[in-house]
């Protein structure tokens, strides 16, 4: 939490410095917020309508990023998604929107659990270079880091056809996602 501590974003730099030092790659993390309680904890970071995930967005910029990790798509249970969700509707795709027109913008590469394309469509719209699952290889984690850095997009097979404009399979996913997606091969995202 950014918020109440002075010395998170000298932190962020000191990581940067040291990973990148050891020739690794940076990627810093930024969530909208975070309540453990429904896992049995009790730490919460407040969203606060967005200040929070551009606060922590801001921090992890200015870390000199290889990349960001957003933490994360689709956590509910640790309240730190971002997928439109009943509660927040689409709140947190806009903030994300609005922070990828940044100039100096990282990419973005989600590393999750959810392998389902509708999520992998929704997490490109909103401006992800790459989608991973967690259960892969580390080198294959690696391997698609590397891949997005050299400008490559990185996306599981059978997604395609979710991203693909005019051969956009009709209903296969919701209106305001259908008009995020084609703002964003618009280059308006």
């Amino acid at each position: 939490n950014p918020a109440p501590n002075s010395t998170y974003a000298a932190k962020m730099n000191q990581l940067s410095s040291a990973i990148q030092a050891d020739g690794k790659y940076w990627i810093a993390p930024f969530a909208p917020g975070f309540d453990a309680r429904l896992v049995g904890g009790s730490k919460t970071v407040g969203r606060a309508d967005g200040a929070t995930l551009r606060t922590e967005y801001g921090v992890a910029l200015k870390s000199s990023p290889d990349l960001l990790g957003l933490i994360s798509w689709n956590e509910f249970s640790e309240n730190t998604y971002v997928e439109p969700s009943k509660k927040f509707g689409h709140r947190y795709l806009d903030v994300l929107a609005d922070l990828r027109q940044i100039e100096t913008a990282p990419l973005v590469v989600v590393l999750t659990w959810h392998t389902e394309p509708s999520s992998i469509a929704r997490a490109v719209a909103a401006g992800a270079h790459g989608y991973v699952n967690k259960s892969v290889a580390p080198q294959d984690l690696l391997d698609a880091i590397r891949a997005v850095s050299r400008g490559e997009q990185v996306i599981p097979p059978g997604v395609d056809q979710l991203l693909g404009g005019s051969e956009h399979p009709p209903g296969s996913l919701p209106a305001r996602e259908q008009q995020v997606m084609g703002m964003w091969w618009r280059g308006r995202t």
